[in-house]
């Protein structure tokens, strides 16, 4: 009766921590659309050269995912004249906002990124952003985003996250493991 309560406990271990990763595992996602159908708006400054760069995307006609992105000021800019050409670099600073599927939320912060504007013979821009923070359920995610527009093709935008499991999740699952492990090589001895 004791091993097979010692089996039920460890089994209920595994299917709990495996849930917990199944749900991280539904919160990681790569998507890339053009806009329309989704809905996208990027500004690689926003009070003129030198200021935050913003960013925003809306899947939800595609997947029910949506994003955007407030920089701090770049840490190094260059706008040079002759080619019409503004570029920007950030650090760490600002902010990031995120929904996903089944209500989830996230807050997070902008880790790096970059923005570039040409205004020559054909207009474009575009936003890269690095981030990471905290899902509403407490597990780490980081991931990237983009917002790009281009004259005659029209705004684009990419979204790529990766949530990492919590480590007592991994811990619980790891001890788990070792405890089938242990209570299998212990029937095998018999």
């Amino acid at each position: 009766m004791r091993s097979f309560l010692r089996c039920l406990t460890l089994l209920l271990l595994v299917v709990c921590c495996s849930t917990v990763t199944a749900w991280a595992d539904d919160l990681d996602v790569n998507v890339s659309s053009g806009c329309p159908p989704v809905i996208c708006s990027g500004t690689p400054y926003i009070l003129g050269f030198g200021s935050a760069a913003e960013g925003t995307a809306d899947f939800n006609p595609l997947v029910d995912w949506t994003f955007s992105f407030l920089t701090a000021d770049p840490i190094s800019w260059n706008y040079n004249p002759d080619g019409m050409v503004y570029t920007a670099s950030f650090g760490q600073g600002g902010s990031f906002q995120m929904t996903g599927p089944g209500g989830a939320t996230f807050t997070g912060e902008v880790d790096s990124g970059s923005a570039f504007e040409v205004t020559g013979h054909s207009y474009s821009n575009g936003e890269t952003v690095n981030f990471s923070g905290k899902w509403n359920n407490g597990l780490d995610l980081s991931g990237t985003a983009t917002v790009l527009f281009s004259e005659g093709s029209g705004f684009g935008t990419d979204l790529t996250v990766n949530t990492t499991p919590e480590p007592t999740s991994l811990a619980l699952f790891g001890s788990g493991v070792a405890g089938i492990w242990s209570v299998v090589r212990r029937r095998m001895r018999r």
